[in-house]
């Protein structure tokens, strides 16, 4: 549980740039209105950086959550399925909080 509040923490800075990435690349494809300067290339970078970052920080968590699953006689798959999915679920709320203030 720890090591999930940590990555979902640490997730914070890969999902403002998965939110400021994904708003460009709708506002530059005529999806939604968005940033009039929405051209300058954040709609590629960004996304691409907050999707990376995401992905590593997942990963990352899933080390030590086997480690200590292991070591203590839980299920290794199920125990990083059931933090991954927390995570990916945390990250979600946020993100859906985050757009509708």
């Amino acid at each position: 549980m720890l090591v999930d509040a940590v990555a979902v923490f640490v997730a914070l800075l890969p999902l403002l740039f998965l939110g400021i990435g994904i708003q460009s690349l709708g506002a530059q494809n005529g999806w939604w209105a968005g940033d009039p300067n929405s051209n300058d290339g954040e709609e590629f970078f960004a996304t691409v950086l907050g999707g990376f970052g995401l992905f590593s920080v997942t990963v990352l968590a899933a080390i030590p959550v086997s480690v200590l699953a292991g070591r203590h006689g839980f299920p290794v798959w199920r125990s990083v399925m059931v933090s991954t999915l927390g995570i990916l679920g945390s990250c979600l709320i946020l993100g859906v909080t985050a757009s509708i203030f």
